[in-house]
Parts: structure tokens; C-alpha cells; sequence
């Protein structure tokens, strides 16, 4: 009876042992923010958390450069966001058809280098998220 205690055990340390090595591969794994062509996307709708404007993006130049920017990413997984309130630009995109785009949508960029789409923070690896670029359409908006 001894034996078999011990041999279950081992069997449930073990699978413990796999799952967490599962779970940390699967949350340092590099991950592409979007996929999209820039010519399904009909509207960015861009929400300033700092200041409650609304910018929606229409125009396929601008259209074309987010969504370069966002396909060019590779993010990674850098902490839990839930429960933290407050951010930087609430993004949602568009298609040509009026829904909105699947996966990697409804998310924040909060800086150049960081994106929160929760449960989780993303820091960029090798480019910079459109934050500038956004930033940039902000201003000339509120000139016009």
C-alpha cells in the first residue's frame, strides 16, 4: 500500500511539473499583435483615456499605417492587468463589413512599448506600437 502512495505521488508531482513548464512556455511566448490587411479595415476608433475624446480614423493612409504598425509587433506577456483601471488609448477596429475585427481587438496601447489587452500587459519586443502616430492625428484633430 506504501508502494502505491509513493508511485501516485510521483505521478501527480510529475504532471504538476509538466503543466507549469506548459504554462511557462505558454506565457513567455513571443505573440504578433494583429493580423489584418489594411484594406478590410474600415474605422479605428481610438478613445483618450486622459482627456474622453473620441478619434475615429477613417482615412486609409492613417488606417494603413496603424495597421502595418500593429501586424509589425511581436509582444510579449509582461503581467496580469486585471483589476487596474485607467489608460492611455482604448483602440477598436473596424472591417469593411461594420464588426468588429476577431482576436487581437479592443485593446489599449498604453506607450510606445506597451499594450494592455486583458488579462494581460504586452510589452513590445523589436518596434514600437502607433502611440506617436495617434498621438499626432489627436493634435491636428482638435487644430482643425
Amino acid at each position: 500500500m506504501k508502494g502505491t502512495n509513493k508511485r501516485k505521488l510521483k505521478i501527480i508531482l510529475g504532471a504538476f511539473i509538466v503543466v507549469a513548464a506548459i504554462g511557462i512556455l505558454w506565457y513567455n511566448a513571443p505573440l504578433g499583435a494583429t493580423d489584418l490587411d489594411p484594406k478590410d479595415v474600415k474605422e479605428i476608433v481610438v478613445f483618450d483615456g486622459n482627456t474622453g475624446k473620441s478619434l475615429h480614423i477613417e482615412k486609409q493612409k492613417d488606417i494603413d499605417y496603424i495597421i502595418d504598425s500593429l501586424n509589425s509587433l511581436r509582444i510579449k506577456r509582461r503581467g496580469v492587468s486585471v483589476g487596474y483601471s485607467g489608460f492611455r488609448y482604448k483602440t477598436t477596429i473596424y472591417l469593411n463589413s461594420g464588426e468588429e475585427a476577431d482576436g487581437f481587438n479592443n485593446f489599449i496601447i498604453n506607450s510606445p512599448d506597451t499594450i494592455r489587452k486583458d488579462p494581460f500587459f504586452y510589452t513590445t519586443l523589436d518596434s514600437k506600437t502607433p502611440c506617436d502616430y495617434i498621438e499626432d492625428l489627436y493634435k491636428k484633430a482638435n487644430e482643425s
